[in-house]
């Protein structure tokens, strides 16, 4: 049996993957010793670990709306329809027992051609290349921090960094950054 679920979103919060168990690898990464980074990853893996498929069991059961009984199963999450613009915000901050703290992992982003159709149901996959066009950066920690941001201005084919009053050219392979918090993209066209 198969049951779905339709829900209208603004943005993805994707988390950013941890190492395997027993060492850092180059397909994740958190913070090794204080604030130290570890191995960048990229925005697939953040998506990956999004839309993994998750067992559903014990406490947590789904429910057959028909008969109320509960049983094992599966979830995964598909994007039904593609929005024109895609905000990807990444859990920068993580709960450790009691504490929580901000990973400042590297995550590698293209500037140009996100592919999504792996986290979108077939009828959306016509329209799942995006551009990314802004990145809203936060330094500091969650109590307290200063945020920035870097644009594309497409009319001079340039990326622009934002801090405070100034506003300066950045080369686009610095535009995605360790403090990069929101993503934000765009449909490609044509």
């Amino acid at each position: 049996h198969t049951s779905t679920t339709y829900h209208t979103f603004t943005g993805l919060s994707v988390p950013i993957p941890k190492p395997p168990a027993g060492g850092s690898s180059t397909n994740g990464a958190v913070l090794t010793r204080k604030g130290q980074p570890g191995p960048p990853v990229n925005i697939y893996q953040c998506l990956d670990a999004y839309s993994e498929t998750e067992v559903l069991d014990g406490d947590n059961m789904w429910q057959c709306p028909h008969c109320r009984a509960k049983r094992k199963a599966t979830k995964r999450l598909l994007i039904a329809r593609l929005p024109l613009v895609l905000v990807v915000h990444l859990k920068r901050f993580s709960t450790i027992g009691h504490f929580r703290e901000k990973l400042e992992t590297n995550v590698l982003v293209p500037t140009k051609k996100l592919y999504m159709q792996n986290y979108a149901l077939p009828a959306a996959q016509h329209a799942s290349v995006y551009n990314l066009y802004a990145v809203a950066n936060h330094f500091g920690t969650l109590s307290s921090g200063h945020y920035t941001a870097s644009v594309y201005n497409g009319l001079r084919d340039q990326w622009n960094y934002f801090d405070d009053t100034r506003v300066s050219p950045i080369p686009e392979a610095q535009v995605a950054t360790p403090a990069a918090y929101l993503l934000f993209f765009v449909q490609a066209q044509g």
